[in-house]
C-alpha cells in the first residue's frame, strides 16, 4: 500500500462507551447509547492507516458530545455539550444524581 491519503477524519458520535466514573449514576441503556449516537461510524469510516489523521472517541454521544460548543451546555440545552437528556428525552443519570 502507498502513502496514507492527507486527510483528516472525524469521528464524534461512534463512541459506545459509559466511562467507568459515571457507570453507577447513569440511567440509559445500551439501547439509548446505540440511538443516541451515529451506530457503526468508527467501522463505516475506520480507514485506519489509510489517511494522516483520525479523531475519534470511545465515549458514547449520550454522555457528551465532543463537537458542540464550550457553552452549549445545560441547563440551557440538556442536550448539549455535557447531556442530561437523550436526543429522545430520556435522563442520561439517575434523578438523584444532581
Amino acid at each position: 500500500m502507498g502513502a496514507a491519503y492527507p486527510l483528516l477524519v472525524s469521528i464524534p458520535h461512534g463512541g459506545d462507551t459509559i466511562p467507568p466514573e459515571v457507570t453507577d449514576i447513569v440511567n440509559i441503556t445500551g439501547r439509548d447509547i446505540f440511538y443516541d449516537g451515529d451506530a457503526l461510524t468508527r467501522e463505516i469510516y475506520g480507514f485506519g492507516t489509510r489517511v494522516d489523521a483520525v479523531i475519534e472517541t470511545p465515549i458514547a454521544r449520550a454522555i457528551v458530545d465532543v463537537n458542540r460548543a464550550y457553552g452549549d451546555r445545560a441547563p440551557a440545552n440538556p442536550d448539549g455539550v455535557v447531556k442530561t437528556v437523550t436526543t429522545d428525552g430520556t435522563p442520561v443519570y439517575r434523578e438523584e444524581t444532581f
